[in-house]
């Protein structure tokens, strides 16, 4: 399926002030979650994007950049253990390398670009679709960092903030990623694509405009669809060391954010260990393919030797012929953030509805753990609800699913039907759920998707996009198509005066012969 003929049905939205939002007819009141501390602290030191390095860690020199930026919700609510209950019976065995099983891509080179996310996420989502028996992949990381910053189809999808390139950086590629703009541009629908389709480009600067046919045109084909992006951790400790295997081990290899710093990395045994790194350090995304619970400390300088022996197995994308074939040995007690990872499956024809194609940016709440959302759409041909796509903030969260057509109104004027689909996830991220009874609607008819969510512990469980400064600032809204709840009756729409956030909330949907 074109990428251009999706379907979807796509506004954005505009930050509104939601912290103490007076209730008009309605008696409750909106908050808005706070934004990420190192979000924060990113904004305050003027938006760095890539961090060159002297050599990059090589012995021949040259310049290395890498391109993690922060986003901006809050996070750090997240910590293992995850998977509890199927850990308590796991005993994992004290090597474990995905190599070994061929369950790994080849290593690729982001070359000059701030491109290490786009690497990142396609090395996690290859080798999981590979693990799962799906198949072969090789897909563009070109596209993936192009449509972050370039508007999809005319500004149907819209682009992540770019900030201003200074002299010798590209104006679109080193603008920087993390996981949650990869997890935005593959959930809309703009890709993945083939590598052949859209070819990642020689390392090189090119002048502008660049040549015809070096940039992506929107008509690559999609070839596979991101399904879920689970979140282990938003700092690693002790305890997140088994949720990390357990992923590692089912389903393949985990994102991480890092701090990378030449003096910590020894060239001759392709060795780092850096305990000092903060995550308002992190400036890297490379991806855990593995571990060795007995690796020696001899194997680390002797000037910066951890205590005990211990190294994840970490696949970089500075090429195979950087570091041990593309890959290094991060100690045990090297700080780690962020861990992520990717799972997709081969593209269908689900047409998507949404109206968040820059996705999960902050989160709100209603003073409680637990709040209703909703998004109202319109179906184009007869359609069948086949899946609904969300957010989930914690670990543990619950969900009630209920698609109602014939909506005239807010949610609750539609046909309410079977009883909620239910269900819970153990990694927070992003996920798609396949509906049980599908739900039909008529051609040109309006249906609402209506998601109850539980976030144990966690007071703001409804995933938005927002208008945040630096990310998000394309971001507009349209009144009559979110709307919050604290009860599934009593609706509030965000957007009254076009000015609200979105809910992060998609319809998938196939068409009616």
């Amino acid at each position: 399926m074109s990428r251009k003929s999706m379907g979807g049905r796509l506004l954005a939205s505009a930050l509104l002030m939601l912290a103490g939002w007076p209730a008009r007819s309605q008696n409750f009141v909106i908050r808005k979650a706070p934004l990420s501390p190192r979000y924060q602290t990113w904004l305050a030191k003027g938006k760095p994007r890539g961090v060159p390095g002297a050599g990059g860690g090589t012995k021949e020199g040259g310049q290395r950049i890498r391109g993690f930026i922060p986003a901006p919700m809050d996070l750090s609510h997240v910590h293992g253990p995850i998977f509890s209950a199927d850990l308590a019976d796991t005993v994992f065995p004290a090597f474990y390398d995905l190599r070994a099983t061929g369950m790994v891509t080849p290593v690729k080179d982001q070359g000059q670009y701030g491109t290490c996310w786009t690497f990142a996420c396609t090395g996690s989502l290859e080798s999981s679709l590979l693990k799962a028996g799906t198949g072969v992949f090789d897909l563009s990381e070109w596209d993936l960092a192009y449509f972050a910053y370039v508007p999809f189809n005319h500004s149907l999808l819209t682009a992540f903030t770019p900030g201003p390139a200074q002299y010798g950086e590209d104006p679109i590629f080193d603008q920087g990623g993390n996981d949650w703009m990869s997890t935005a541009i593959l959930a809309r629908g703009t890709g993945a694509v083939n590598e052949k389709a859209c070819p990642y480009q020689p390392g090189y600067y090119r002048p502008e405009p660049r040549p015809a046919g070096d940039l992506p045109n929107g008509k690559e084909e999609t070839s596979v669809q991101l399904k879920r992006a689970l979140y282990l951790f938003n700092s690693d400790s002790p305890s997140n060391a088994a949720d990390l295997k357990y992923a590692i081990t089912h389903f393949g290899p985990a994102v991480i954010s890092m701090d990378w710093e030449d003096q910590y990395f020894d060239v001759d045994q392709n060795t780092y260990r850096d305990t000092v790194a903060t995550e308002f350090d992190l400036n890297h995304e490379v991806c855990i393919v593995g571990w060795n619970d007995h690796f020696e400390t001899c194997r680390f300088p002797k000037s910066n030797r951890p205590a005990h022996p211990g190294a994840w197995i970490v696949r970089n994308s500075w090429s195979r012929y950087w570091g041990h074939g593309g890959y290094f040995y991060l100690s045990y007690d090297s700080p780690m953030f962020d861990g992520t990872v990717f799972l997709g499956a081969q593209e269908t024809s689900h047409r998507i509805h949404q109206y968040d194609p820059l996705g999960w940016c902050d989160s709100i709440g209603l003073g409680t753990d637990t709040a209703t959302c909703a998004n109202v759409f319109q179906a184009g041909d007869e359609e069948k609800i086949t899946a609904v796509s969300f957010y989930a903030g914690t670990a543990g969260t619950s969900y009630e699913i209920d698609v109602r057509p014939g909506i005239t109104g807010d949610p609750g004027t539609g046909f309410i039907g079977l009883a909620p689909q239910q269900g819970s996830f153990r990694a927070p991220g992003y996920h798609t759920v396949r509906m049980a009874n599908p739900v039909t609607v008529a051609k040109g008819g309006s249906f609402a998707v209506v998601v109850k969510l539980t976030t144990p512990g966690y007071v703001y469980p409804v995933p938005v996009q927002d208008l945040i400064e630096g990310y998000s600032e394309s971001s507009v809204s349209e009144h009559g198509r979110s709307f919050v709840s604290p009860d599934g009756v009593t609706w509030r729409d965000l957007s009254p005066d076009c000015t609200g956030p979105i809910v992060c909330v998609k319809a998938l949907a196939e068409t009616v012969d």
